[in-house]
């Protein structure tokens, strides 16, 4: 349940039910629910909680029994931290995509960091189907975070071709995504709206560029 709650908008529904088992100091013995602390934590942007959680779902993982899907989550876990660079971050969706269900709501995201993880590396032509294809998930399994990350990543894409048209467009899904999913309060959100300016900009239309830079200073 935490998922969906998160990804329609109540994070913090779903934090409260991830501090239950960390104020009774049980997170540890539920790895699963340690995997996903952390990959939440990461996603609002608070990498000292992030790597606690992370910690205890690495010390979970090693005493628990084998477990195709949990290893799956924690090489998903392994993007968001990024402690091995892109290529690490690449290898790691990589394996993410191959234990995860095909059904699972965390398959977007895996695409999404291998994409990005091509992206910063100044692979812009890998990246570009993978994000497409992160987005075309997302929707699938109504991932809106991943959905409208991932549009947001295909505009700066657009952007550093000059294609400001289509950078526009794109932008400009990723912040109806945002809307409609009542995610403006999330620290990924600042990301989509500092993209958004950008191509409003590359417009001509300074009046939305400030609008959005003002969504995502706040």
């Amino acid at each position: 349940l935490a998922f969906p709650a998160y990804a329609g908008g109540r994070v913090e529904t779903a934090r409260r039910w991830l501090r239950w088992f960390e104020d009774r100091g049980l997170v540890e013995r539920y790895p699963r629910v340690a995997v996903l602390g952390a990959q939440m934590e990461a996603l609002l942007g608070h990498p000292s909680n992030a790597e606690r959680w992370a910690a205890a779902a690495e010390r979970g993982q090693a005493t628990a029994a084998p477990d195709r899907t949990l290893d799956a989550s924690v090489a998903l876990l392994r993007t968001f931290l990024c402690h091995d660079g892109m290529a690490g971050v690449r290898a790691d969706a990589d394996a993410a995509r191959a234990g995860l269900a095909p059904d699972s709501p965390w398959l977007a995201t895996a695409l999404l960091m291998e994409g990005v993880g091509h992206l910063l590396d100044g692979q812009a032509e890998l990246a570009e189907p993978i994000l497409h294809r992160a987005g075309e998930v997302a929707g699938q399994v109504g991932a809106a975070p991943a959905a409208s990350a991932a549009l947001a990543e295909q505009a700066i894409i657009e952007l550093e071709r000059h294609r400001w048209q289509e950078a526009g467009r794109l932008a400009g899904r990723a912040v109806d995504v945002l809307r409609a999913g009542d995610l403006d309060d999330y620290a990924m959100a600042a990301f989509v709206h500092t993209v958004a300016a950008r191509a409003a900009l590359a417009t001509s239309d300074p009046g939305m560029a400030r609008e959005h830079l003002a969504r995502a200073i706040r």
